[in-house]
């Protein structure tokens, strides 16, 4: 398949969103968009009574940019809304895309980008920076055709992940049955504590790694790794070999531990 290189910038003009303050919140009128809403971290939403300039007018299918303390790429599937600061609403009016393959690459790109300045992810995009992203663009059939693997692949994660957690619940509910609460100790376990259990009980140095590399052979397990006993390797940081040596001076990880967050 022929491709081209673009930046974001020539690709497509990007709306940053208003600066709502505290006390333009409002229980009432259209839902002010924010990082957390888009992120997840915060699902419910504030509302706006006002009116705006229609520029800042998000409806479903828009796709949306956070540039600052969480970079991400979004599609807007909720009710008509409010955009706030610190992400970009992307109006497609230089180039002939698709709207999901965009999201893909330009998700892709920010994501190679961020972590090659300075050799650390960055948390917040310059409109310089930004703009001068790299893109890989092709004809908007192969466009069409990539963004949809892409999308089936991203539904076959998302039913494996509600399976597993399904499964998840399924163990507990079986332990219950088998063994009772244990808060209550129905059958008279005899009962220990954690360090008695434990050949060992460390935990790494609370400070975040100061360089992320893009070399894998240091994955840095983080709590947001770690989901229903088990770890997510998509989301996986990799320190460098010199931080790796400053760290496992404390703990040296082995197969089989036990990984708690």
């Amino acid at each position: 398949m022929k491709r081209v290189w673009k930046t974001m910038g020539e690709l497509a003009t990007y709306v940053n969103g208003y600066a709502f303050k505290p006390e333009d919140w409002s229980e009432n009128g259209a839902p002010i968009i924010r990082i957390q809403n888009l992120t997840g971290n915060m699902p419910e939403l504030h509302g706006y009574e006002g009116r705006l300039d229609e520029k800042y007018r998000v409806v479903a299918g828009d796709i949306l940019i956070s540039w600052s303390a969480s970079l991400g790429v979004y599609e807007w599937t909720q009710e008509d809304g409010w955009l706030n600061q610190h992400i970009f609403k992307v109006v497609f009016d230089k180039e002939q895309l698709d709207k999901t393959y965009f999201k893909y690459a330009a998700s892709r790109a920010i994501e190679k980008s961020a972590t090659l300045v300075h050799g650390s992810t960055m948390k917040h995009l310059t409109k310089g920076v930004f703009d001068a992203i790299p893109v890989p663009v092709y004809a908007m059939e192969n466009q069409r055709r990539i963004a949809s693997i892409l999308h089936a692949m991203d539904e076959n994660i998302a039913n494996r992940k509600r399976v597993l957690a399904l499964l998840d619940e399924l163990v507990k509910s079986r332990f219950v049955e088998m063994f009772g609460d244990a808060s209550k100790n129905p059958h008279n376990y005899r009962m220990g504590v954690m360090v008695d259990l434990c050949d060992a009980i460390v935990d790494c140095p609370h400070s975040t790694p100061q360089e992320y590399v893009a070399d894998r052979t240091h994955p840095a397990i983080r709590t947001t790794e770690i989901h229903n006993g088990q770890i997510e390797w998509s989301t996986m940081r990799y320190v460098s070999e010199s931080e790796y040596q400053q760290r496992v001076v404390r703990l040296i990880p082995q197969a089989g531990d036990i990984v708690y967050g």
